[in-house]
């Protein structure tokens, strides 16, 4: 199970974009990781700025 986060989309919404996404083309490999996951991502990025990973944008990393 992963994490909550405000930017993750409904059920509702990810069947709404799904019609969208291209198939797999054939011949090439399998596709290792659900779109599902990759437009959660997307959207994680676009939502929650991208920068709370690593503090405040113009704070300097304190864990190297």
């Amino acid at each position: 199970m992963t994490k909550a986060y405000p930017s993750n989309l409904t059920h509702a919404q990810y069947e709404f974009l799904s019609d969208m996404i291209p198939e797999a083309k054939p011949g090439g490999r399998k596709r290792e990781v659900e779109m599902w996951d990759v437009l959660k991502a997307i959207f994680y990025v676009l939502v929650e700025g991208g920068a709370t990973r690593f503090g405040e944008v113009g704070q300097k990393r304190c864990d190297r």
